[in-house]
C-alpha cells in the first residue's frame, strides 16, 4: 500500500507495537524475542552451563555490552530457557545493599525465586478427571521449583519428568494429609538428605515445614531471612533466625547443595555498578568478589553470571585480586548492537506479533508489510558500528505514532521536571506493593546514598565500620551513628540495643539515631528491650520511626541510583546521568526523604548546642580560662575547641598566646 492516507486510516485503531522498549527484570512476563539477535551471547551462556554439567565445577561468566544493547533482555531469555530444562534454576540478584549484607540479600533473592511456580503450569491439566486445578494447597496446582527439586530426592528419580513428579506428589498428599502428618512422614528422608549433602539441620527442618504446608507462612518468613519472634521460632522448632550473615550463608549453601550434582543453578548478579557509592568506593565490589568465589569453591553446580556495562570492566578488575577476577570472568558473553539486517528483523518481528496488523495483511495479501520505516530509512539510521535495540524501538514507536497522526509533541520539560514526574510514578507504584519483609538494608543503603548526596552541614557521611552502626556521620569533634533494626524478635532487639549501650559507653560514637520502621511495634511486655531503649534515650539517642512513605521513597531512590550507575536511567526518551540525578535530589528532595534529612540535621544541631552549653558552663563565673584547661575539662581536642570559638564569636572569644586564652561573651550567659 503506497497511499499515505490509506496507511493512516488502517493504522489508526491499532495499538503501537513498539511501546515496550526495555526489560526491567528477567521475571517480567511480557517477552519479545528475535532469537538471531545476540544469538552468540546466548550460545555462550548455554555453553557455560553445559561445561558445569560436564565438568562438575562452578564457573564464572561476565555478560557485558553497551547501554541499551539488551543485557536484561538476554537474562530474561536465559531465564525462560530454563523452562525447557527442569533441572536448572535461575536466580536473579539485584545489587545487595552493603558489603555486610551480601548473604542475607542473596538468601532472600534465592528463596523467593525458587518458590516460584513450576516451569510447566499445566502439568496437572490432564489425567485427573473430575478434579479442578487449584492454586492453593500441596498437591493442587503446579509444583514450585524448590518442591520439584525435593520431590526428585523423595522419589529417588533425579531424571523424572516434571509431570511425573507432580503426579507422584499428588499421591503422597492423598496418603498423608498436608500438615503434621505429612511433616512427620518426611522426617526420615529429610534427615538422610541433611547428612548426605552436609546441609544445615535447622534450615532443612523449616524447609520440611514449608514443603508440607505445616506452619507454612512462618516457614516462608524464616527462609527469607526475617528475624522472627520467639513464639514463631518455637513453632518451627528452631532457636535462631537467619538474620545474621553467617547463618544466611549456611542457608544459601544448603539450597545450593540440596539440588544435587545434576542441577545447575544460575545466579545472575545484575547492575554490579550499583555497588559503588562513589567512584573511589570499592568495598561492595570486593565483598561481591570474595563471597561469590567462596560460594563457587563450596558448591560445584553454580554459574555465577555478572552482568555489567562494558565500560565498567576496568573498575571491576581493579577492585579485586587478579585470581578472583579470573575466576569470575572465566567465561565471557558479549552483547552486540544491531546491524542493519538485525534491525529489520526486529521491526518485522514486532509487526508480525501484533494481531491487528497481521489481520490487516491477511485481509489483503497485496498490502505486504506495513512498515513504520522503509528499508532505506533503516539503512540510514543504523550506522556501520550498529545501533542499540532500545534506540531503534524508540524511533519506531515515534514513527508509528506519526503514521497514525497520534504523535503529540509534549511541551519541553526540564531535567528536574522529568525526574520529578518519573519519581512520583514509581513512588505511587511502590506504595501499592505488599511488603513481605521490611528490609533493613533498604534503610541502610538508601540513607547512606541520600546523606552522602545531601549531608548535614559540616558533617561527612560514611558507611558504618562498627557492627550495628550502619551509617556514620563525622563532624569536627563528634561521631554520630545511625543504627537500623527491624527485628520482630524482642530478644534479638534487646541484644542489639545492649550493643549500642556498650558503644556509647566506650566512646566509639558520641550520639546515636536509632531507626525502626513505624509499622513494627516494640512490645510493652518486652521489659529488657524497653529498659535499654529508655536508657539510651536518656543518654541522648534519637529514636526515628519512619512511615511507609519513607521506606517506599528509599526503595525508589535505590532503583534510580542503580540504573544511573550503569548509565541506564532512561526517562521518556532521555538518558539521565548520575550527576543529574544527584542535582535533582539536592534541589528538589522529595518530602518523605527531606524529613529523614531534617531529623539527622536536627540531631547534629542538638549535638553542637550541647557542646556550646558545655563551653558556657566551663567559662561561666571565671570569664577567662586557658584554652588548654578548658579543652581538658570538656574532653575535646584543643584545635577543635579553638575552631568552635572562631565559628561562634557570639559565645566566646579567643586571645592569641602563648598561652591561648578563652573569654566568655557576656551575652551568651542569657542564651536560651
Amino acid at each position: 500500500m503506497s497511499n499515505h492516507r490509506q496507511i493512516q486510516k488502517l493504522l489508526a485503531p491499532i495499538p503501537n507495537p513498539f511501546l515496550l522498549d526495555r526489560v526491567d527484570s528477567p521475571w517480567q512476563e511480557s517477552f519479545y524475542d528475535v532469537p538471531d539477535i545476540n544469538r552468540t551471547a546466548s550460545t555462550r551462556c548455554q555453553e557455560s552451563i553445559e561445561a558445569i554439567q560436564k565438568g562438575n565445577q562452578s564457573r564464572g561468566l561476565i555478560l557485558h555490552g553497551e547501554p541499551g544493547s539488551g543485557k536484561t533482555h538476554l537474562l530474561q531469555r536465559l531465564r525462560l530457557s530454563t523452562q525447557k530444562d527442569p533441572r536448572t534454576w535461575f536466580i536473579y540478584v539485584p545489587p545487595f545493599p552493603g558489603p555486610g549484607r551480601f548473604w542475607r540479600h542473596l538468601l532472600e533473592c534465592f528463596f523467593y525465586d525458587i518458590c516460584q511456580r513450576s516451569k510447566l503450569p499445566d502439568v496437572l491439566g490432564k489425567g485427573l478427571p473430575g478434579e479442578a486445578t487449584k492454586e492453593e494447597g500441596p498437591g493442587q496446582g503446579p509444583l514450585t521449583q524448590i518442591e520439584e527439586a525435593l520431590t526428585r530426592h523423595l522419589m529417588n528419580k533425579p531424571l523424572a519428568s516434571t509431570q511425573e513428579l507432580a503426579r507422584w506428589w499428588v499421591d503422597i498428599c492423598k496418603k498423608d494429609h498436608p500438615g503434621e502428618a505429612l511433616f512427620r512422614r518426611l522426617q526420615r528422608t529429610f534427615d538422610y538428605l541433611t547428612v548426605q549433602f552436609r546441609l544445615d539441620p535447622d534450615v532443612m527442618k523449616v524447609l520440611r515445614h514449608y514443603l508440607t504446608w505445616h506452619h507454612r507462612s512462618c516457614a516462608y518468613a524464616y527462609l527469607l531471612g526475617r528475624d522472627l519472634p520467639d513464639d514463631d521460632l518455637a513453632l518451627l522448632g528452631v532457636k535462631q533466625s537467619l538474620d545474621e550473615e553467617t547463618r544466611a550463608r549456611e542457608a544459601v549453601l544448603t539450597f545450593c547443595r540440596l539440588t544435587g550434582p545434576i542441577f545447575t543453578i544460575i545466579l545472575a548478579f545484575d547492575q554490579i555498578e550499583g555497588l559503588q557509592l562513589t567512584l573511589e568506593d570499592l568495598d561492595g565490589l570486593r565483598a561481591f568478589a570474595n563471597n561469590v568465589v567462596d560460594l563457587m569453591g563450596q558448591c560445584p553446580n553454580l554459574l555465577i553470571l555478572s552482568a555489567v556495562q562494558t565500560y565498567f570492566l576496568d573498575t571491576l578488575k581493579k577492585s579485586m585480586h587478579v585470581a578472583y577476577y579470573d575466576r569470575i570472568a572465566q567465561d565471557e558473553s558479549i552483547l552486540t548492537t544491531l546491524t542493519r539486517e538485525s534491525a529489520k528483523r526486529l521491526i518485522e518481528f514486532r509487526l508480525n506479533n501484533q494481531k491487528e496488523i497481521v489481520d490487516l495483511q491477511q485481509q489483503d495479501a497485496k498490502r505486504g508489510q506495513l512498515w513504520p520505516f522503509t528499508w532505506e530509512v533503516i539503512d540510514q539510521i543504523v550506522p556501520p558500528e550498529g545501533l542499540p535495540a532500545r534506540d531503534l524501538i524508540r524511533r519506531a514507536r515515534h514513527r508509528f505514532d506519526e503514521l497514525k497522526k497520534e504523535i503529540k509533541i509534549p511541551p519541553p520539560r526540564s531535567v528536574g521536571e522529568a525526574i520529578s514526574q518519573h519519581w512520583n510514578e514509581l513512588f505511587e507504584k511502590q506504595l501499592q506493593q505488599p511488603e513481605v519483609r521490611l528490609n533493613e538494608g533498604v534503610y541502610e543503603d538508601g540513607l547512606l546514598r541520600l546523606l552522602q548526596t545531601k549531608p548535614p552541614k559540616g558533617w561527612r557521611v560514611h558507611r558504618g565500620w562498627e557492627r550495628d552502626i550502619h551509617v556514620l556521620l563525622e563532624g569536627q569533634n563528634e561521631k554520630m551513628g545511625i543504627s537500623v533494626s527491624n527485628s520482630e524478635n524482642m530478644t534479638s532487639l534487646a541484644r542489639h540495643l545492649g550493643r549500642l549501650q556498650t558503644m556509647i559507653s566506650s566512646g566509639k560514637v558520641n550520639r546515636l539515631i536509632f531507626l525502626r520502621d513505624a509499622r513494627l511495634p516494640i512490645k510493652p511486655t518486652a521489659t529488657v528491650t524497653q529498659q535499654r531503649l529508655q536508657d539510651l534515650v536518656q543518654k541522648g539517642m534519637q529514636v526515628l520511626r519512619p512511615p511507609a512513605e519513607a521506606y517506599a521513597a528509599l526503595n525508589v531512590l535505590r532503583e534510580l541510583w542503580n540504573k544511573a550507575a550503569e548509565n541506564d536511567l532512561i526517562i521518556g526518551d532521555s538518558s539521565m546521568s548520575m550527576g543529574q540525578l544527584k542535582s535533582w535530589l539536592v534541589e528538589k528532595t522529595p518530602r518523605s526523604l527531606q524529613e529523614l534529612i531534617d531529623v539527622c540535621q536536627g540531631v547534629t544541631i542538638s549535638a553542637l548546642d550541647e557542646l556550646i552549653d558545655k563551653l558556657i558552663e566551663t567559662l561561666k563565673g571565671q570569664w577567662m580560662v586557658l584554652l588548654e584547661d578548658a579543652a581538658q575539662k570538656m574532653a575535646v581536642p584543643e584545635t577543635e575547641l579553638a575552631q568552635l570559638v572562631i565559628e561562634k564569636p557570639e559565645v566566646a572569644g579567643l586571645l592569641a598566646g602563648p598561652p591561648m586564652v578563652l573569654f566568655l561573651n557576656p551575652e551568651a550567659v542569657n542564651r536560651t
